[in-house]
């Protein structure tokens, strides 16, 4: 099945086409009981041109329809754009080319990271990117190279309630329910105290021929204290 646009109305004579120009569509509608004319839009797919064409050059985008409840008018949800840019509820996207932009809503940011735009979700408030795993699996993000598919890795453990931060393949450190632990999984890794407090004054007692008293210009010090002490 071809769909052949051309703005001359004689056939076999041309004329380009213009920017913005639909080239065909497939369009739903459907009874409503009421429309004769059975104008009443469901959903549909449409090719249009997609920037100034030219000889040997006829840039193209795909745009897809759905209808909302109460209304009878499509309304476009999904487009791949002539650079392989996917938008879904934006109609310019801010991902690179071949990425995706997933949008709610407008931050009001007009441009993304040019380092991380492969994948842009935005919103209007908050936005954010929700893993859903089993009760006994893992949900995790994973970091690779040419040389390896598992450079880094962030897991959380679902069926033990702990989330892992991996570099080269080894797990460095992890977020349980009880404490954080580094450099292994033991309790002797384990960082669970934290303290934060003020001290008095600081006396130094060298020994019991004599004592020499220290004090400082400050009354009270602060401190904090992550880590239980080694012995």
């Amino acid at each position: 099945l071809h769909f052949i646009k051309s703005r001359n109305t004689t056939v076999g004579s041309q004329t380009i086409v213009n920017d913005g120009d639909s080239v065909g569509g497939i369009f739903w509608k459907a009874d409503d009981g009421n429309d004769s004319t059975y104008n009443n839009n469901v959903a549909g797919i449409e090719a249009l041109i997609d920037g100034t064409p030219g000889t040997n050059d006829t840039p193209g985008r795909l745009v897809f329809y759905t209808t909302n409840d109460g209304e009878r008018t499509n309304t476009e949800r999904m487009r791949i754009d002539k650079s392989g840019k996917v938008g879904i509820g934006e109609t310019a996207p801010l991902c690179a080319a071949g990425g995706l932009h997933v949008k709610s809503g407008d931050s009001g940011q007009g441009t993304a990271n040019p380092h991380a735009d492969e994948l842009v979700v935005e919103g209007s408030a908050n936005s954010g990117i929700n893993i859903l795993s089993g009760a006994s699996g893992y949900g995790s993000l994973y970091f690779g190279d040419s040389g390896d598919n598992n450079a880094g890795e962030v897991t959380y453990n679902h069926s033990s309630n702990y989330m892992a931060f991996a570099t080269s393949g080894t797990e460095r450190f992890r977020i349980s329910s009880d404490g954080l632990a580094i450099g292994g999984t033991g309790a002797a890794n384990s960082l669970d105290d934290y303290e934060e407090g003020v001290t008095g004054n600081i006396t130094l007692s060298p020994g019991s021929s004599g004592s020499i008293s220290l004090q400082t210009n400050f009354k009270k010090l602060a401190y904090t204290k992550v880590g239980r002490l080694v012995t």
